[in-house]
């Protein structure tokens, strides 16, 4: 679960065997649509991290994370 800190969103993702990739949250976009009538609530997704450090065999690392969707709600 991403973390709050000073207006920006980091998570640390920690492995097995202690190592971990700290993220920073760079684009986290929501696009909704209202449920009308017998249709669903419907919408995309999108989020983008870039990878600020690590630690054990990730110290050092760096890049981006990209992952997007759809959804429905009832």
């Amino acid at each position: 679960m991403p973390l709050k800190q000073g207006g920006l969103q980091h998570q640390t993702v920690t492995f097995k065997d202690g190592s971990t990739i700290t993220e920073l949250l760079l684009v986290h976009t929501i696009c909704s649509v209202p449920a009308t009538d017998d249709r669903l609530a419907y919408g995309t997704w999108e989020l983008e991290w870039t990878v600020v450090g690590g630690t054990k065999r990730f110290e050092g690392a760096s890049g981006t994370k990209y992952a997007s969707g759809t959804y429905q709600v009832r």
